[in-house]
């Protein structure tokens, strides 16, 4: 019988595979610049703290969760998000109190039951980070900072900085009460979500695909005190030479967020164009049984960011690169000479590739190009009567040789320079 992966589920290998270690090894360089630390969350988790948390009548916990019930008749979850589990360790493990860093950084697998399309699957990665404690307007424009500089690392040109602030509940509340009056006059003009959402959580309106434009007009009126904030984080932000725009229709999709939100899209993806988003939230700690702690954080999709590099001809990575493949081909001695100098090149720390020797040295020579490697080392047996090895350079196409004793010193100095260059 043959098997196939589930819908919105997939295989990532290759270069596929390459451009996601690309991503996840230069955000953790970067989060590991501004000290944050990683923290590792489980898959699954107790569905109340997603319905808790994102908030019931949003899309995500009404349409898209995995919801299982375990042989001890609880009821679990996929993780849909990083932020709600995060959270949980925050409290459970009283972190605030047993570890000086409130800065934390996560990536991994989440799973939501969408309809899958370019650059959307139901098991997708994230990578993000929860700064807790600091209730400072820098934090914010330090998560913005930081989500900016990941992205324009990973060679995002074409991306857009949006932002809005939600204010406080007195602010929110003059807002909902004109959604639901919008609501009411063309309540039979809204799609069967729109009227539901109307009374139940009528914010969620204006994510809205179908219906979100007749609400364009609607903004939030902040108070003094959100106002003076919001002009604080607009001052701040427009200091560091990040260019945004206010959207008065960014909310975000999950309850928990207050004060400030934004999202980076990204002009090289479809309609499907948002590639970061984040914001603060500074109750769900509380609401989740923990104490009264302030929080700011963002997720990057990087499915979405993969599709960007990959088509991105700019971005000058060689994907896959090998630094050294030997070939070896003649008497038994020979073929153990080449053993032995492809072991002791791993020992070095050089990425080397080889020990087909039951090819010949066409087919070897073909494998080593389809590999992308650097160099090559040749052994036959007329290099071992001569005690020398070839050593090929494969993007000049030019060679030498080497006396065997000195091959590990001269092949490390030539990575080592290759790499030094690349840099």
């Amino acid at each position: 019988m043959k098997y196939n992966s589930i819908k919105g589920f997939r295989d990532i290998f290759g270069k596929d595979a390459d451009i996601f270690t690309f991503i996840e090894d230069i955000s953790k360089k970067i989060f590991k610049k501004y000290n944050y630390q990683e923290i590792r969350i489980p898959t699954v988790e107790m569905v109340e703290l997603f319905t808790r948390s994102i908030g019931e009548t949003t899309d995500i916990v009404e349409k898209e969760m995995y919801v299982f019930e375990d042989k001890g008749k609880r009821k679990i979850a996929l993780r849909p998000e990083g932020t709600a589990g995060v959270v949980r360790s925050f409290i459970e493990n009283n972190i605030s109190q047993k570890y000086p860093s409130q800065k934390f950084f996560y990536t991994g697998q989440m799973f939501r039951q969408e309809r899958p399309q370019a650059g959307r699957f139901r098991e997708f990665m994230q990578i993000g980070c929860e700064y807790f404690s600091n209730a400072s307007v820098y934090a914010d424009v330090e998560v913005v900072l930081l989500a900016n500089e990941i992205l324009e690392t990973a060679g995002v040109a074409d991306k857009k900085v949006e932002i809005n602030f939600l204010g406080c509940e007195k602010c929110r509340e003059n807002m909902i009460e004109s959604i639901k009056n919008i609501c009411k006059e063309r309540f039979n003009e809204l799609c069967d979500d729109c009227k539901r959402r109307s009374e139940k959580n009528p914010l969620r309106v204006l994510d809205c695909k179908i219906d979100g434009d007749k609400f364009k007009d609607i903004k939030i009126e902040l108070c003094e005190e959100c106002g003076n904030k919001f002009e604080n984080f607009k001052i701040e932000l427009k200091k560091t030479g990040i260019e945004f725009y206010v959207s008065n229709k960014l909310v975000r999709g999950l309850d928990y967020y207050t004060d400030v939100v934004f999202e980076i899209t990204s002009g090289d993806l479809g309609s499907q164009n948002a590639v970061c988003a984040g914001g603060r939230y500074d109750n769900l700690v509380h609401e989740l049984g923990g104490p009264q702690t302030s929080a700011v954080g963002f997720a990057i999709g990087i499915d979405r960011l993969a599709e960007i590099v990959s088509n991105n001809s700019s971005q000058k990575i060689v994907f896959g690169a090998l630094d050294v493949f030997v070939i070896s081909f003649g008497e038994g001695k020979t073929l153990n000479c080449g053993f032995d100098v492809l072991t002791k090149l791993r020992e070095e720390g050089v990425s080397t590739d080889g020990a087909y020797f039951n090819k010949s040295l066409k087919a070897q020579m073909r494998l080593a190009d389809s590999l992308n490697s650097k160099y090559v080392l040749i052994i036959g047996d007329e290099e071992i009567k001569k005690d020398k090895i070839i050593l090929r350079d494969m993007s000049g196409k030019v060679q030498k040789e080497i006396q065997i004793k000195n091959i590990i010193e001269e092949v490390k100095n030539v990575t080592s320079r290759t790499i030094k260059n690349n840099l």
